[in-house]
Formats: structure tokens, sequence, C-alpha cells
């Protein structure tokens, strides 16, 4: 076998994401979700982090920080599709709480206590 010095000069570049960056995570949650129709949008955050907009049995739902074994770290689930939509367009970071959701997971420390 022989080796040209133009191959050398000229790899073959792979085009896909290398993983764990926020482009091969939007990949694979692509090809885990977006054919079972459950993902409606995704995008990477101005921070570098993910946000996924999901439809699930009786909301729609925005996952923020999603990783590989879990499809959120914090869910915000609304009744509306165009209010999720809404909220979902202005996201800036993975910290951010979007307005007029109806529940979330896991709940705020403090949602249950009594008054």
């Amino acid at each position: 076998m022989t080796c040209s010095m133009s191959s050398l000069q000229n790899p073959v570049v792979n085009e896909a994401p290398a993983y764990g960056t926020p482009e091969h995570l939007v990949q694979f949650l692509k090809e885990q979700y977006e054919d079972a129709g459950y993902l409606l949008d995704i995008r990477i955050l101005p921070d570098g982090e993910v946000a996924m907009l999901i439809r699930l049995m009786y909301t729609h739902a925005i996952c923020m920080k999603p990783d590989y074994i879990s499809v959120y770290e914090k869910r915000y689930c609304f009744s509306d599709k165009p209010l999720a939509k809404a909220e979902f367009d202005k996201l800036q970071s993975g910290d951010d709480v979007p307005s007029g959701w109806i529940a979330t997971r896991p709940e705020p420390v403090g949602f249950y206590d009594v008054k």
C-alpha cells in the first residue's frame, strides 16, 4: 500500500460533529425524537446550552439542558402550543425561565410548602 503526498496534505475530513459538542448533541436528539413525532424544535442557545420544544401527551414542553441520558435538566409544560413556541424562541440561556408554564419538573424548592 502506498501513500501519496496529496493524501497527507488533504486528509478526508469527518463531517459529523465531534462527540460532546452541542452540535453533536442536537444531531443525536434529532435522531432519537424527530421521527417519533415528539420533537417540534431544537436549538443551541447563545450560551452554548441546548433547548428543545417537544410534544407531550396533553401539553407541550420546553426542555432545558438535555444530554445523552436525560431529555432535560428542567422542563416547563404549556397548555398552549403557540405560547410554548413563543417562549422557546425567546430563550437566550440554559438558565432562562420561560413565562406562562403550567407545570415544571423538577418542582422548584419550596413549591409544595404550606404557607
